[in-house]
């Protein structure tokens, strides 16, 4: 089982955002939702992350209106 953990950004929190890398499907991502796979919540908080595909995956933040706000780096 191959996880990615990311640290969360919302402010006074120490929770994670972790998911499994080897049950994306990043075909059916390109294809069907825009490159999108899916959202990850963090395990304190609750927060949603958005991930998306780029040459592997990548864990973003969005605001409320689903505006890019910044990549979540691997911890």
């Amino acid at each position: 089982m191959n996880n990615s953990s990311h640290k969360c950004t919302n402010k006074g929190c120490d929770g994670i955002i972790t998911y499994n890398e080897e049950i994306i499907d990043y075909k059916k991502a390109l294809n069907e939702t825009g490159g999108v796979i899916g959202t990850k919540e963090c395990s304190k908080c609750g927060k949603k992350y958005t991930l998306i595909v780029t040459v592997g995956q990548a864990l973003i933040e969005t605001d409320e209106d689903g505006e890019f706000v910044g990549e979540l780096p691997k911890i």
